[in-house]
């Protein structure tokens, strides 16, 4: 997949937006121009919301390996296994 960003708005200001041109397979094309009728909301609508759900959980999990990363190394270094 193919994603470009092309900056609309002034640099620094608070209601910047990109507009991306992402190249999909025909089928994802047309499943998520479903989805997004049935939910009433235009295709970037439907796209944002994706994003940003997936964005905020990716970022979740990344926040759970590092926590995950520390109780390890705390372990290896003798840390007791149980909480006190």
């Amino acid at each position: 997949m193919t994603v470009n960003l092309v900056s609309t708005g002034k640099r620094g200001a608070s209601d910047e937006r990109s507009r991306p041109v992402v190249q999909m397979p025909e089928y994802l094309r047309n499943q998520t121009r479903t989805l997004a009728a049935l939910r009433g909301q235009t295709i970037s609508e439907f796209v944002r919301q994706a994003l940003a759900e997936y964005v905020r959980n990716a970022l979740e999990e990344a926040e759970e390996v590092r926590e995950t990363d520390r109780i390890m190394a705390q372990i290896r270094e003798g840390a007791p296994t149980y909480a006190p």
